[in-house]
């Protein structure tokens, strides 16, 4: 009998509860609670707000959604003038951190913009001295591409406050060089031919050497913070190298009335040339992620107007008293100093457009991703440069 008692249901059931499996319409036992959470009965609360939550998942996601689209038009609206005062870390974007950099990477930077500026100018002088270029043809070259192959190594120096001193090394040194050779010290005869008119070395301590000097000027000053920069440099080596090749080719017949050393195509071309140039960099450091606080459809009547100023300060027959490669870029940095504040007024006006408008695709990758179109190559540049250095 006593085994037959505990074989019936009513002595299994109370076998089952005494271990805490809980049968019958009690409520669950802590053992079973604590091994089967997953299996509590389901109370009218929780069910209510288990089918809430699943109603509300795709509002709470395109409320995400419209979140994210709102930041990507606020970024995109940000104003200029703030742009201005901050502006973007390009460089920490294009490379993983700023602490991936060797130290004395910024020098490696500026001892090949060095070399690399010895070596261009080299090749003229053994032109020049070859009879293979007539030597103002090689220096006009010269003073036509230098500028700005040196300015196009500005996106490769790192973001410390250091860099701009240490690009502004390799002007210092070729100002050097000029002092040297102008005043007799060290001979060249080559750097005379190629860089002179009328081959004397003392020529060398006028134009060539103010060249330099706004180089440097705009280096230490303004840097790649601003396109005052670029412009100056785009005047004083495009706009002025251009002038005198176009100006010797199709210039005679047509001087100006008011200065008849100076035509209307060698002006022409001063002018056309000079603001090519700007724009040509202006893009360039922009597809790097510089100056990005700048709309570039807002900066191009910008550059235009200010090259035009230029180009009337040129012709003016002042030539004895001022030379243009100290009147130029001082009035181009002076122009646009006064016209930039429209160019990020209307950069403003295009960014609240954009934002108007919806942020497109590639908009919403930049934002994403802080890319710039010519940022992969720059990494790639730069990351090599900073393993040869390291």
């Amino acid at each position: 009998m006593a085994h037959s008692a505990r074989c019936s249901p009513s002595g299994l059931t109370a076998r089952a509860q005494r271990c805490g499996f809980g049968f019958g319409g009690g409520a669950p036992r802590p053992l079973l609670r604590a091994a089967l959470p997953g299996l509590q009965r389901p109370t009218p609360t929780t069910a209510a707000s288990a089918l809430a939550a699943t109603v509300a998942a795709p509002t709470a996601a395109a409320a995400a959604a419209a979140a994210a689209v709102a930041t990507v038009a606020a970024a995109s609206a940000a104003p200029a003038a703030a742009a201005a005062v901050a502006p973007p870390a390009v460089l920490s974007r294009v490379l993983p951190s700023l602490g991936a950099l060797p130290p004395g990477y910024d020098f490696a930077v500026a001892a090949f913009a060095a070399v690399g500026a010895v070596v261009w100018v080299k090749l003229f002088k053994s032109a020049a001295a070859r009879g293979l270029l007539d030597s103002n043809l090689c220096r006009k070259l010269v003073h036509l591409t230098a500028g700005p192959l040196f300015v196009l190594a500005w996106p490769f120096f790192s973001s410390l406050p250091a860099a701009r001193f240490v690009a502004a090394a390799v002007p210092c040194v070729n100002a050097a060089r000029l002092l040297l050779v102008g005043s007799g010290a060290v001979p060249d005869p080559a750097l005379v031919k190629s860089t002179s008119r009328s081959g004397d070395r003392r020529e060398l301590l006028g134009g060539p050497l103010y060249y330099v000097a706004v180089l440097t000027a705009v280096t230490l000053i303004f840097w790649r913070d601003s396109p005052a920069s670029l412009i100056a440099v785009a005047m004083v080596c495009g706009g002025d190298g251009l002038a005198d090749i176009v100006g010797r080719r199709w210039g005679r017949g047509n001087p100006l009335p008011w200065n008849g050393d100076k035509s209307w195509a060698g002006s022409t071309g001063f002018w056309v040339g000079g603001a090519a140039m700007a724009m040509g960099l202006i893009a360039v450091f922009q597809a790097c992620g510089l100056l990005a606080q700048y709309h570039f459809a807002a900066l191009a009547p910008i550059v235009w107007v200010v090259c035009l100023v230029c180009t009337l300060i040129e012709s003016l027959p002042v030539a004895g008293a001022l030379d243009d490669n100290l009147s130029v870029p001082l009035a181009a940095v002076g122009v646009s100093l006064l016209l930039l504040p429209l160019a990020s007024a209307a950069s403003g006006h295009y960014a609240a457009a954009a934002a108007a408008a919806g942020p497109a695709p590639a908009a919403c990758a930049a934002a994403a991703g802080g890319a710039q179109p010519g940022a992969p190559l720059l990494a790639v540049a730069k990351a090599a440069l900073a393993a040869v250095t390291g």
